[in-house]
């Protein structure tokens, strides 16, 4: 019904050509003929219904799929529904330095969008496809005329001539000219024709004999960026805080995004806010071999005023101009360290992470919308205020960095909160360890059928038969229900239950069962986790990576969702990440192809377990 209503007020607002055609047929139950207009075909698109062409009454409405009104059809016989045209991308296994692995997707060939399923109805975003790597650059300056410098990578201590056979991969670096006031002071810009280039060595295709490029210039009109497609855009046209941070520093952040053939360029201000300011798109596919910077004849240049490109980032894998991934690309030893964080409006603060560098010892100062967010800087914790994804800038001394807070607000109307079918071994459970795991001594394994001893797990007395440990988990279960076990009284998870440590496997079912994205997996898990530490501040959690299954439809989410509680959990003191996806391979699964065997929890989770510095 939902479907039919959409198709026909696409028609009511649409400008349709139409013909009017009479009718000897008569509206049934009345004395009219019909008088009919035909309504034209239209091809759907990749996001909006289209049509085949069919006559409607202008009188009672009706449609028809012929001119003389002898076939009756309805609205939704004569749809044609919106649709993606998709094709298979095998996943990628980046071995070298600058090459990234890719997950297998599949990727509209119409407008580019990216889903884990060929029916297209599991988006997946760039950073989900693609694995990020991120690598410092160091400084490359030119000071003669017609001179070329290379920008090189620091990668583990060693200098490397930048390589990227990935094609997809951002790069942020400060282009411009290094001495104070040599190109634009308070009043004008200088009246010499300054340019410099950022090379990207490699033809765009053999036949084309030239090197993409983007280009930094001013002269008494202002500054200017431009490529190889777009000459000249000025930054004042852009942003008036793009000039203003051009003025004061005599250059500017550019951040260069390449994804496959298409090049976008953004500049960015003072405030971290980046403005698109050019694109083009490379001729072919070939990877960018080298990036040089360039200054050539025909523009102002001295010794004493020599261009630079410093402060450079590039991370392979990356799509997306607002990510904060660039901030993270040198030693703890000297730079801050910091990570984007999930928060939930109503809920305890979240911890963030933050790194200083070695020998640091002046005062934080952080910078942020205090009508979005309270930060505890004491606690390194956030607690969220208003939705969105909101900037927190951190300085300390002359260092700074940025992470960005997602924050939600949690709706619980979602078939997946309801009441699961599973409470009453949900009772079952707090009746038998009611009195149990209130000692601080206790270690309770937690989740879903992977820890359901009644099942799968079921040699677990057996393995476990000399530890104070307690086996709760329960089949079918999701981050949701656990949720609801926390916040609950009387129930499994009770407000006198004070653990050593909780063992927790969770998450398969987020996926299977209720099939939800990769990025709202991540802050379903990391939510829960929240408000177990919230509840038992001085219990361990040490969280299982979620084992993939020989059926495959979400390898790709499982795998990112993975890689990103790794992330999350690896500057915490108070949760353990334990990645076994890569050992519970389809061998260590009984015949139902999802479920370990019990000897893979012997040789595999327990051993994982102990590694992780867990003690029974």
């Amino acid at each position: 019904m939902k479907r039919t209503k959409r198709f026909i007020s696409v028609l009511l607002g649409a400008a349709l050509a139409m013909a009017t055609v009479f009718s000897a047929a008569s509206c049934a139950g009345d004395a009219h003929e019909h008088t009919l207009r035909q309504m034209k075909a239209k091809e759907a698109t990749c996001f909006e219904d289209g049509n085949l062409a069919y006559w409607e009454c202008t009188e009672c409405k009706r449609l028809f799929a012929d001119a003389e009104g002898t076939e009756e059809v309805t609205a939704e016989d004569v749809t044609v529904p919106a649709h993606h045209t998709p094709q298979f991308v095998a996943a990628v296994k980046g071995d070298g330095t600058f090459e990234t692995s890719s997950i297998a997707h599949y990727v509209c060939t119409v407008c580019g969008s990216m889903f884990a399923n060929e029916a297209c109805t599991l988006p997946l975003t760039s950073e989900e496809v693609y694995e990020i790597k991120t690598y410092a650059l160091t400084d490359a300056r030119v000071a003669v005329s017609n001179g070329t410098a290379a920008v090189k990578a620091y990668v583990d201590g060693v200098q490397t001539t930048l390589s990227v056979a990935q094609l997809t991969f951002g790069l942020r670096i400060f282009l411009g000219w290094e001495t104070d006031g040599c190109v634009a002071d308070d009043a004008e810009y200088s009246p010499e024709p300054y340019r410099l280039n950022l090379n990207f060595d490699t033809q765009r295709t053999a036949e084309s004999g030239f090197y993409p490029r983007v280009m930094l210039g001013c002269d008494a009109d202002g500054a200017w960026i431009g490529t190889n497609d777009s000459q000249k855009t000025f930054l004042s046209g852009v942003a008036g805080t793009l000039d203003a941070a051009f003025r004061e520093d005599n250059g500017i952040y550019l951040v260069v995004l390449r994804d496959g053939e298409k090049i976008s360029v953004y500049g960015e201000d003072k405030a971290g806010k980046r403005h698109l300011v050019g694109e083009y798109s490379l001729l072919d596919a070939t990877p960018l071999v080298k990036v040089t910077l360039g200054v050539h004849d025909g523009f102002y240049l001295a010794e004493d005023c020599p261009a630079v490109a410093k402060d450079g980032a590039i991370a392979i894998g990356l799509t997306d101009a607002e990510s904060g991934v660039f901030d993270d690309v040198t030693s703890s030893a000297d730079q801050i360290i910091v990570q984007d964080t999930n928060a939930w409006i109503g809920y305890p603060a979240t911890e963030f992470t933050l790194v200083l560098p070695e020998g640091a010892a002046e005062k934080v100062v952080y910078s942020y919308d205090e009508s979005k967010l309270i930060i505890d800087e004491a606690a390194h914790t956030v607690k969220a205020l208003a939705s969105g994804r909101h900037q927190v800038r951190v300085t300390c001394g002359d260092q700074e960095a940025r992470f960005f807070v997602t924050c939600s607000a949690v709706d619980k109307s979602g078939a997946w909160w309801q009441n699961p079918p599973h409470a009453t071994y949900d009772e079952e459970l707090a009746q038998k360890y009611a009195s149990q795991g209130t000692n601080g001594g206790t270690t309770v394994f937690i989740g879903d059928s992977f820890f359901d001893e009644r099942y799968f797990f079921t040699n677990f007395s057996t393995l476990l038969a000399d530890e104070d440990a307690l086996c709760m988990g329960i089949s079918s279960t999701t981050s949701f229900d656990w949720e609801q076990y926390i916040l609950a009284e009387n129930t499994i998870l009770s407000p006198s239950m004070q653990p050593k440590a909780l063992v927790v496997d969770l998450g398969t079912n987020n996926f299977y069962d209720d099939k939800r994205s990769t990025a709202d997996t991540a802050s379903d898990l990391q939510r829960l986790f929240t408000l177990m530490h919230d509840r038992m501040p001085d219990t361990h959690i040490y969280y299982f990576s979620i084992a993939q299954r020989l059926d495959t439809a979400f390898a790709g989410n499982v795998s990112a969702v993975n890689d990103r509680m790794e992330e999350w959990c690896s500057y915490k003191d108070w949760i353990t990440f334990i990645d076994v996806e890569d050992m519970v391979t389809t061998d260590k699964l009984r015949d139902d192809h999802v479920h370990p065997l019990p000897e893979t929890y012997r040789d595999i989770y327990l051993p994982a377990l102990r590694s992780a510095g867990w003690e029974g």
